[in-house]
């Protein structure tokens, strides 16, 4: 009697869960299950919605391919470009490899040293730290003006020569909006220009004061400098909060636009605004100097943007110098805030000090020869390297090959380091992916309708075991449904390694078919 009330309980219980399911009973999927069903979601995205997928893992301990989803399927991968980039700089540049922005004359001074029989020179490799997120908020301009101070102190007053801004590093292609970017990107500052000269970050930052009354034109100024460039204002103060402020360079790139209403109440509100034309900016700037200086200059003033400059001038005797931080350094902080300057300058440079000619088209080859030289000659070259161009292509197998080569490097350490953790830090920050925070090590891609994920899983222990990548494509803008299937794609994979489906034997890194060199500060090929 007791045994049958006891079943008649569970019965009850039983009768009122399946009630509440309106259904029969649901248990806990296995892993491989929600995978299988993973992928039926995803091919029916394919089919329906357009989307374009390509997702491989790789266990790698075993060398066992745990999933291939068109692995071999080539699509834009954002900012996931980035890891080439890394890769391409530790090894050529090295990690401890700096910056170097230079001001120098070239030339003989008179007994007196008030004349200079020579130029005036600056010469940059494409330095990204002149600016204030890495000079404790100091102005880059001031830097260039105490350099032009020092030489007026030194007695300088006349040069009978030229003013040359040398920026020759990068090639031809400064000064103008990159070919391969998506006009949507002009005028974000999410996207400048790269120069082998820049201050800044090649952003103009414009801060706009509202008046003491409504009605009135606002007061506008620009950092880290004006010069060279006229301010049409046409803000307003209101009594409200601030309405469709906006400022916008003319066709000419020196007459800056702002519109809008601000708000009296508010003390100030900052836009941040591409530079159309980074290397006339620098000129302006050091020009201004030399004038408020009383500093003649009675040539002309020379922007060079050819590898041919040093037969332009002569030898270069250094009055100042300004070195970046380490490249390693610069890498990490590319990696983690996925920042495209970075990316584009840092690209550039290793290609200037490689061969000789940063200009985009060099960078190719020198990513081609050096890919090749990793035994993975069949991957395109990309023409950026923040990977804002919608044009480059790369797949999924590709960059879990690419990951284990890093992952079998002298620079594995410093890799893992940069690279965001899942519900820890960088883009990955607001991603634990159900319930994996401190597990994903992988950057991040993110484009209208791209999304990209690439890195390591790690097991239990904090061993990174598999290396993926997840690339997914969409004709128009999915508001986030791609990222949420790769979170769920990730779960899913931490449980089938979680529920021992696999062997959990430490992964060995694989041997890679050419060791990178280990990284000191050296120059390869030509330098400045």
């Amino acid at each position: 009697m007791i045994a049958t009330k006891a079943a008649s309980r569970k019965f009850a219980a039983l009768s009122l869960l399946l009630i509440a399911w309106g259904s029969s009973p649901v248990f806990p999927q296995s892993p491989r299950a929600e995978i299988r069903d993973w992928l039926a979601e995803i091919q029916r995205a394919e089919l329906k919605l357009g989307e374009k997928w390509s997702v491989s893992v790789k266990d790698m301990a075993s060398g066992r391919i745990i999933l291939d989803h068109r692995a071999n399927q080539k699509l834009i991968p954002a900012s996931n470009r980035k890891i080439i980039v890394f890769a391409l700089a530790m090894e050529l540049l090295g990690p401890e490899f700096s910056f170097t922005t230079e001001l120098g004359v070239t030339g003989t001074f008179d007994r007196a040293g008030e004349t200079l029989d020579g130029s005036v020179v600056l010469r940059g490799d494409g330095d990204p730290t002149l600016s204030s997120r890495y000079l404790d908020r100091k102005n880059p301009a001031s830097i260039l003006r105490g350099w032009i101070a020092r030489l007026a102190g030194r007695g300088l007053r006349r040069v009978n020569g030229d003013l040359i801004i040398d920026a020759s590093a990068f090639g031809d292609e400064q000064d103008s909006y990159p070919v391969a970017w998506d006009l949507s990107h002009r005028n974000h500052a999410y996207a400048p220009l790269p120069s082998a000269l820049a201050l800044n970050g090649n952003l103009l930052r414009v801060t706009v004061r509202p008046a003491q009354r409504v009605g009135s034109r606002n007061r506008v100024r620009l950092y880290p400098d004006g010069e060279g460039i006229a301010v049409i204002d046409m803000t307003e103060t209101t009594s409200r909060s601030h309405e469709g402020l906006d400022a916008i360079f003319g066709v000419d790139g020196k007459t800056l636009f702002t519109k809008g209403r601000v708000g009296r109440r508010i003390s100030s509100h900052v836009l941040q605004i591409p530079l159309p034309y980074p290397l006339a900016y620098v000129r302006d700037i050091v020009r201004d100097a030399l004038r408020a200086e009383g500093i003649a200059i009675t040539g002309r003033t020379v922007v060079l943007t050819d590898s041919r400059r040093d037969r332009r001038y002569g030898t270069l005797t250094t009055i100042a110098v300004h070195r970046s931080m380490a490249l390693d350094e610069l890498l990490t902080i590319m990696l983690r805030k996925s920042d495209n300057f970075l990316a584009e300058q840092i690209w550039r440079a290793t290609a200037f000090y490689a061969t000789g000619d940063g200009s985009t088209q060099s960078a190719r080859r020198m990513e081609q020869r050096w890919l090749g030289a990793q035994g993975l000659a069949w991957i395109e070259p990309g023409h950026d390297a923040s990977g804002l161009s919608r044009i480059n292509r790369i797949s999924s197998s590709e960059l879990v090959a690419l990951l284990e080569k890093l992952y079998g490097s002298p620079h594995r350490t410093r890799f893992l380091d940069s690279l965001p953790v899942s519900g820890r830090s960088g883009t990955l920050k607001g991603r634990a992916m159900g319930g994996a925070a401190g597990r994903i090590v992988a950057k991040t891609g993110t484009l209208s309708g791209v999304s990209a994920l690439s890195g390591y899983i790690r097991d239990r222990q904090g061993r990174e075991r598999w290396a993926f990548s997840l690339l997914a494509n969409a004709p128009e803008e999915t508001n986030g449904r791609l990222t949420t299937r790769q979170n769920q794609i990730m779960k899913n994979m931490m449980q089938l390694l979680d529920s021992g489906s696999f062997s959990t034997r430490a992964a060995s890194p694989p041997v890679p078919v050419k060791r990178y060199r280990a990284g000191t500060k050296q120059r390869v090929g030509q330098g400045p």
